[in-house]
């Protein structure tokens, strides 16, 4: 499970990257839009797994967002940090 987790997180980073890379702007995805909502929060965080080369360093993280609006609403994903 960790091996898939992290191997969709690889491959959706490079993704992201290459978009950039050709000047597409990316849009957030529904988690970057979740987490940037004012009443929202990390309910649990964990880190994952790290992917380390001489070119370039990515830590992955599982967490759980939770917006204490009324009713409470929870979103879980995978984020690479940059």
């Amino acid at each position: 499970m960790r091996l898939v987790c992290g191997a969709t997180t690889f491959g959706w980073l490079l993704l992201s990257v290459w978009q950039t890379h050709v000047g597409m702007a990316l849009q957030p995805t529904p988690l970057e839009a979740f987490a940037g909502l004012p009443a929202t929060h990390v309910a649990w965080s964990q880190e994952v797994g790290r992917l380390d080369t001489t070119e370039a360093h990515a830590v992955v993280t599982a967490l759980i967002l939770e917006d204490t609006a009324q009713p409470p609403d929870r979103m879980r994903g995978i984020r690479p940090q940059r």
